[in-house]
């Protein structure tokens, strides 16, 4: 009859798994004394993280159409993220050719724009004293530029 002996080639890889497993669990928060709920996750809006995404794409009549009263309908964004859990909101601004973004509740005051598609533009972001970002999209015509309204644009808010 043999007998089942339990020898170092098995328990000392099987106490470092089993230490291994305790720290991996959160143990080490708790062997340091802390606790494991002691790392705070980083917040949506913090600073450093994108807190806005806009892609402006208009719906099936064209972004030229978007009207001059805020509208945060689905059909006129690709892509649309607002860190504070809101609507993301676009409009014509009145009488030029260019856009105002908002992202309400979002603490965001320094933007980025990127036309979107084939067009080469210039861009350009302004934000205004209501907390919405103007954007500016013009091409060269010739010698001059030329404001468009009908290209699609990415923009991005921190």
């Amino acid at each position: 009859m043999s007998r089942f002996r339990i020898g170092t080639a098995i328990v000392v890889p099987t106490t470092v798994s089993l230490v291994a497993l305790f720290f991996a669990l959160g143990g080490s928060a708790l062997a340091t004394g802390g606790s494991a709920r002691a790392v705070k996750p980083l917040t949506p809006c913090a600073n450093g993280t994108v807190k806005g995404i806009a892609l402006v794409t208009g719906d099936k009549t064209g972004i030229q159409n978007i009207a001059d009263t805020y509208t945060s309908a689905a059909s006129v964004f690709g892509v649309k993220y607002n860190c504070a859990g809101k609507g993301v909101q676009v409009r014509h601004a009145t009488s030029l050719p260019a856009y105002d973004v908002r992202f309400p509740g979002n603490p965001s005051t320094v933007a980025m724009v990127s036309a979107d598609g084939t067009t080469a533009a210039m861009t350009s972001v302004v934000r205004q004293p209501d907390g919405a970002f103007r954007v500016f999209l013009v091409v060269p015509s010739g010698n001059d530029l030329v404001g468009r309204r009908d290209l699609h644009f990415l923009l991005v808010a921190y």
